[in-house]
C-alpha cells in the first residue's frame, strides 16, 4: 500500500505564489535567488509550488534577500489577515481578567477557536452547551 500524498495547505500554496511574484519583480530566476539565499533553484521551485513548506527561517532568509518583509508573502491571504487581528482580540477580550493564569488560558482558547474547522467549532459548541445544561433544570421543570 502506497502512502497517500500529503495535501498542500492553502497558506503554503498562497505563500509560494507570492514568493514567485516577489522573486520575478526583483528580477531573479529560481537559480539566482537560490544562490543568493543559500538554496538550490530546485528548492526555490519547491517552495513556489508548495511541495516544500517554507519554515520561519526560510521566510526570514528569503525576505532578507528579496529586500521585503516576511508579511509580504502573506499579503492578501484572508485567513492570515484574520489571524493578525486575533492577538488584539484576545488581549481586548481578556483585559479585565485579573488572574494572570486565567487570562493566558482564555487568550489561548480564543486563539484555538479561530483555528477550528467548521466541524470542530460545532463539536466544541455542543460540548460547552452540554456543560452548562447540567446546571439547568430540564425543560418544563422549575429549579
Amino acid at each position: 500500500m502506497q502512502p497517500s500524498p500529503i495535501e498542500k495547505h492553502p497558506v503554503d500554496i498562497f505563500a509560494g505564489k507570492r514568493l514567485r511574484i516577489i522573486r520575478l519583480c526583483a528580477g531573479y530566476d529560481e537559480h539566482q535567488l537560490g544562490a543568493k539565499a543559500g538554496y538550490t533553484g530546485q528548492r526555490i521551485k519547491a517552495f513556489e509550488n508548495a511541495t516544500k513548506r517554507m519554515a520561519i527561517p526560510d521566510l526570514l532568509r528569503l525576505a532578507n534577500v528579496l529586500d521585503t518583509k516576511v508579511m509580504s508573502f502573506f499579503e492578501g491571504y484572508e485567513g492570515f489577515r484574520q489571524l493578525m487581528g486575533l492577538q488584539q482580540l484576545a488581549t481586548d477580550a481578556t483585559e479585565e481578567i485579573e488572574d494572570s493564569e486565567a487570562r493566558r488560558e482564555t487568550q489561548r482558547l480564543i486563539e484555538l477557536v479561530f483555528q477550528f474547522t467548521s466541524e470542530q467549532r460545532r463539536s466544541a459548541l455542543h460540548f460547552i452547551e452540554l456543560m452548562f445544561e447540567k446546571d439547568e433544570p430540564p425543560e418544563g421543570e422549575e429549579p
